[in-house]
């Protein structure tokens, strides 16, 4: 279960401005530099569409699906990426209900965090399907954030997101980083 509800997501997400996103682009570089050019790619979490919105065009997916359990964080995600891209769809959704389908990659930024370790593990699970590239960030230490159910320090969650039944994932990717206030 998330720390923080749709409701109050939705106004975190009505008042923020893509400015303050500036802090998230060297996290952005590494996460699009390791998902490369894919067909498709599905980013759990989405907020209000800043990763997808500050992709490169020479390396942007095809097809966007933009999942937030906020409507708000949806449809400001939409309205900044549908555009830029061949298809983009939004769904309002718990990312821990959802089904990535038929993508070439998953990405979670900043999302695993908020979600119990047994919700984080599970969402993986579910998303590391054959051939399907997943990729997460978490913030390591120590996080003033209230809205966090947990925090990383080491390699606890790698270890309980390694797969060891034999399914063949593209690769499984989880970038600790610390930002600088």
């Amino acid at each position: 279960m998330p720390v923080q509800n749709a409701e109050f997501y939705d106004a975190h997400w009505s008042r923020h401005s893509p400015d303050s996103e500036v802090r998230y682009w060297p996290l952005w570089d590494a996460i699009r530099d390791i998902v490369g050019k894919v067909d498709s790619l599905v980013d759990m979490g989405c907020g209000c569409g800043g990763l997808c919105a500050t992709w490169p065009e020479a390396t942007r997916p095809q097809h966007v699906r933009l999942v937030d359990f906020s409507a708000v964080g949806v449809e400001r995600a939409i309205a900044r990426c549908g555009s830029l891209y061949g298809a983009c769809t939004g769904a309002v959704a718990d990312i821990r209900e959802l089904d990535p389908m038929d993508y070439d990659a998953v990405v979670f930024s900043e999302v695993l965090e908020h979600l119990t370790a047994a919700d984080a593990v599970s969402v993986w699970e579910n998303c590391a399907g054959e051939n399907r590239l997943v990729v997460g960030s978490v913030p390591a230490g120590e996080m003033k954030s209230k809205g966090h159910a947990q925090t990383y320090h080491d390699e606890d969650l790698v270890r309980k997101l390694y797969r060891p039944d034999g399914i063949k994932t593209v690769g499984c990717f989880l970038i600790f980083w610390r930002r600088n206030g």
